[in-house]
Formats: C-alpha cells, sequence, structure tokens
C-alpha cells in the first residue's frame, strides 16, 4: 500500500494509520526492496529507540531590513537556511537584508528512529541475526 500525503496539514494535527486486519505481518528478513516507500507490518523486537526530535518541515524568516516575511519548504533530510533577503523592497533597493529564522512561525514535526531485530523464532540455526533501522519520514505510533 502506497502512502502519498499531497495536502498541507494544519500546525498542530497528527496522523495515526493502522494496517488493516487483512495486512500480512512481515519478518525483518521478508522486507524487501520493493517495500520500501511504502507501509509495512514487520514484526520484530525493538533493541534501540532514539529520542524524540524535532524535525524541521516549514522554515519561516523574518528580514531585518525590510521585515518581509519568507518561507522555505524543506523536503530533504537536511536544511540549509536562506541567509539573504530575496524580497521585491529589497531587490529594488540593491541591498541583501539579512534573514533570520523565526521558531514560532516554523512548522516542525516529530521524528525518531528505531533498531528493530527479529525474533528468535524467524531465524534459521547458525545464521546471523538480521536488524534494520527504520528512519522514517512520518513516524506513527500505533
Amino acid at each position: 500500500m502506497k502512502l502519498s500525503l499531497s495536502l498541507p496539514l494544519p500546525l498542530f494535527s497528527e496522523i495515526v494509520i493502522k494496517p488493516s486486519s487483512k495486512a500480512k505481518t512481515l519478518s525483518v528478513r521478508e522486507v524487501k526492496a520493493s517495500d520500501i516507500g511504502s507501509l509495512v507490518a514487520m514484526q520484530g523486537m525493538v533493541t534501540r529507540v532514539s529520542d524524540v526530535k524535532p524535525k524541521i518541515v516549514v522554515a519561516t524568516y523574518t528580514c531585518d531590513l525590510c521585515s518581509y516575511e519568507t518561507y522555505q519548504e524543506v523536503v530533504s533530510k537536511t536544511f540549509m537556511p536562506i541567509l539573504e533577503c530575496s524580497s521585491p523592497q529589497c531587490v529594488k533597493n540593491g541591498i541583501a537584508g539579512r534573514l533570520y529564522l523565526q521558531t514560532r512561525g516554523s512548522k516542525f514535526v516529530k521524528f525518531q528512529e528505531l533498531k528493530l531485530q527479529e525474533l528468535v523464532c524467524f531465524f534459521f540455526f547458525f545464521s546471523l541475526v538480521v536488524d534494520v533501522v527504520v528512519k522514517p519520514n512520518f513516524f506513527f505510533f500505533l
């Protein structure tokens, strides 16, 4: 099942997705490359969990010269802030104002990583234990 969210979400919203009862639960070994990017029900033991951290989705900046607000949508894992103002007023004056990040006006989501190890009943005798680090774009708790 492919999951795509194209609608902008309100500032304080949370989505919880629960797999249907018909969905097959996979072991860590059964997850294939075709499953990446889709919602997968996995069975395993969580061996490590990171702290819940904020991840910026929309950054809001204010220019120190013209007080113009600029918005930057962050779609990648890395975040590079904008430094110079590109408002019509600053361009007209020929002076590039400095942009300052406004954390109150920016949108953040909760982000957490976990390490999942296959259960003992799923691995073969004398085989290596398989584990996977889950680094989601959106993380849902059930």
